[in-house]
């Protein structure tokens, strides 16, 4: 037993102000430091109160430090943080400023609002980069199918751009935006999830749009689509602070006629403008434009480094490896405006070096000593972690099947001895992983494919200095329902599609020839049968872009792509 007195008075020594604690063991500290901060009754206080709490009853050396430390890492307290704590930023990293009007759109979709009366219930907006010129579209969905429609309207009035961005949204992702774009020869580029401020911009605007929507149907007693029209001349006209001019005159050359100026035209007494020469005209906007537009992006740059400055005081620089457990803000499903911190998550990379790629021999111990999974979320952990490295891993998809088919909750999670094989093989399976090559877009590639009863598979190759081709990643893929009842040579051809928009980033900006082996011919099959049904006709010209040359391999040669592609899930 331990004496200790609380009076502030070192000679007073009252027997109500003596306490008596017992030092503790070593093997006991961490016990009485989950009792006195995790027990519902503790309430997970801070770390001063807790050691108080401790102090009342237990001492032991180091019990302040000891006690802070476990209180830092609680995972509780860290996910939910202290009251009123905020995060400290990151350092900004301002957009730059590009010169050229609808060069780069910002597109984006706002919904779902209120039924109108037009059944419109959505909003898809754009802005220019340059200008910050708005456009603001009410729409009755945001399908793909929709969305493209309205895109190409606003586009046959300003021009195309060389470039659209937007989020991950399921209508911008689709086949049928990223194809109609591809066909306008417009460059798409996809924000990161979960990160609106790549497209700050036009989320600002958004603020300010609904806001003036809110106060017009307040006013007026209107449906919100009929005031568009007059919030976006009002934005249009309005001067924007970090470019010196209004977006209306950054694209037209000259100030919108709104009502201030007709009230300054009637102060006035002036009617129409004096005539003048065409081709003076032109060129004295064209001068304007140019010399507003430069002045516009010189304004932009100031703006941005002031606030830069003004906002970095307080950001913190943060710096994460491969191994560490960071926590990621996730928005709560179901609502838009709460989120909180999930996790902890572990940061993933591969090893690059002397032209290899292989895995990280951390994460490859720390699969090794991953328990047995006794719940379906912790399976779920243990397949996206060696998933991430299944580009390394043959045949991944035939090993992990019986653990994937478990995963659903339709199935009732039974760990079977089939699981628990399956699950050992999995281990030793990327413990085993071959070492890929890391690719050399000087060099040729080669892809080797094939398809199966039931699904594709395919290897990227590349011929190293001793003239053997060595692997540079693999791919894998399952058919589809109505994909089974293609026939040999049309599924052979759907393997190398699917295999050239897997290894697209490889070999679609190859200068020289990508040899392809296979046991049939897709090419010769889609140039005498393209013109049969639409479908062929889409493949013949989803290959065109790709300069291939296609050598025959026996199937029984072909074992590495028939592997892939008979071992699916």
């Amino acid at each position: 037993m331990r004496h200790w007195s609380r009076s502030l008075n070192p000679g007073q020594q009252d027997d109500w102000n003596v306490v008596h604690q017992i030092v503790v063991p070593s093997k006991f500290r961490s016990q009485v430091l989950e009792l006195a901060h995790d027990h519902p009754w503790s309430g997970h206080l801070g770390i001063t109160k807790t050691y108080n709490r401790v102090l009342q009853y237990f001492f032991w050396p180091g019990l302040k430090t000891d006690v802070a430390q476990y209180c830092k890492t609680c995972h509780i307290c860290q996910v939910n943080g202290k009251p009123n704590q905020v995060v400290p930023p990151a350092p900004l990293c301002p957009i730059p400023a590009v010169g050229e009007p609808f060069e780069r759109v910002l597109v984006d979709c706002v919904g779902p609002l209120p039924r109108a009366k037009s059944g419109c219930q959505y909003l898809l907006t754009i802005m220019c980069v340059a200008t910050r010129f708005p456009e603001a579209i009410p729409l009755r969905n945001i399908t793909a199918k929709t969305v493209t429609k309205a895109l190409t309207k606003f586009f046959t009035t300003f021009g195309l751009p060389k470039t659209v961005q937007t989020d991950q949204g399921s209508n911008f992702m689709s086949r049928v935006f990223r194809t109609s774009l591809k066909a306008l020869g417009v460059a798409h580029v996809v924000a990161s999830a979960y990160h609106p401020e790549s497209q700050g911009a036009l989320e600002r605007w958004h603020q300010t749009l609904k806001s003036a929507l809110r106060k017009y149907c307040t006013e007026t007693g209107k449906e919100w689509d009929d005031g568009v029209p007059l919030v976006l001349f009002a934005v249009r006209e309005a001067r924007q602070d970090s470019l010196g001019f209004s977006p209306a005159e950054l694209v037209f050359g000259h100030d919108v006629r709104g009502p201030l100026k007709m009230l300054k035209e009637e102060f006035l007494d002036r009617g129409l403008s004096a005539k003048t020469n065409v081709l003076e005209l032109v060129s004295r906007t064209r001068e304007r434009l140019r010399d507003a537009c430069n002045t516009a992006k010189e304004a932009l740059s100031l703006s941005q480094k002031k606030m830069k400055k003004r906002f970095d005081t307080k950001a913190v620089v943060r710096r994460f490896l491969p191994g560490d457990k960071v926590l990621v803000l996730f928005p709560i499903h179901g609502t838009t405006l709460s989120a909180r911190f999930s996790g902890p998550y572990v940061i993933k990379g591969k090893q690059v070096g002397n032209g290899q790629v292989r895995p990280r021999d951390g994460k490859v111990a720390a699969v090794l000593n991953y328990p047995t999974p006794t719940t379906r979320r912790e399976l779920r952990r243990f397949l996206g972690m060696v998933g991430y490295y299944r580009c390394f891993c043959k045949n991944f998809s035939t090993v992990v099947a019986p653990l994937t088919t478990l995963c659903s909750p339709k199935v009732g999670f039974l760990w079977t001895n089939e699981c628990e094989q399956a699950f050992l093989s999995a281990k030793s399976l990327l413990c085993s992983a071959p070492v890929l090559s890391a690719p050399d877009l000087t060099r040729p590639f080669q892809l080797e494919v094939d398809a199966s009863a039931v699904g594709v598979g395919a290897v990227l190759l590349q011929e190293g200095a001793d003239n053997l081709g060595h692997p540079v990643s693999y791919f894998s893929a399952k058919f589809n329902s109505h994909q089974l009842n293609y026939s040999t040579i049309e599924k052979e051809t759907l393997a190398l599609l699917l295999a050239l928009q897997q290894f697209n980033v490889y070999v679609g900006a190859s200068a020289s020839p990508v040899v392809v082996y296979t046991d049939h011919n897709p090419l010769v099959f889609l140039s005498k049968m393209y013109n049969q049904n639409q479908r062929l006709m889409r493949w013949a010209l989803m290959v065109q872009p790709y300069n291939l040359e296609i050598r025959h391999k026996r199937g029984s040669d072909n074992v590495v792509a028939d592997a892939l592609s008979r071992g699916l899930i």
